[in-house]
């Protein structure tokens, strides 16, 4: 089991890949997942404003986790590319999003952030 997710991640990590058209495929299964995931966590970010203090970190530390495995999940997942090729403005929501993960920069550091 775990040989088969190496290997699979293997297949679909954009660095090893030298055919240029699974190359911009999987880019653009990338693309769909970092705006699923960060779609649903931009929403549900919105929602820790109304917590304080440990229940404030607590749940922004727990969002940034599950935004991140999230995106890793969906990596493991078979993509089409037809599928997933949406219009939408990738450069915006990703600064949108960067913006939002900065936010929650605490968490990578360990440290809590003093009540607001």
């Amino acid at each position: 089991q775990k040989d088969f997710h190496m290997d699979h991640k293997h297949e679909t990590d954009i660095n090893v890949i030298h055919s240029p058209d699974k190359k911009k495929q999987l880019q653009e299964c990338h693309k769909f997942a970092l705006y699923r995931c960060g779609k649903i966590f931009l929403k549900v970010s919105k929602l820790t404003r109304y917590l304080t203090g440990e229940q404030s970190y607590q749940a922004k530390c727990a969002l940034r986790q599950a935004f991140f495995t999230c995106i890793q999940k969906l990596r493991l997942k078979p993509c089409s590319h037809r599928k997933y090729n949406k219009d939408y403005n990738i450069e915006k929501f990703r600064k949108k999003l960067a913006d939002s993960l900065w936010e929650n920069r605490s968490c990578v550091l360990f440290t809590k952030e003093s009540d607001k």
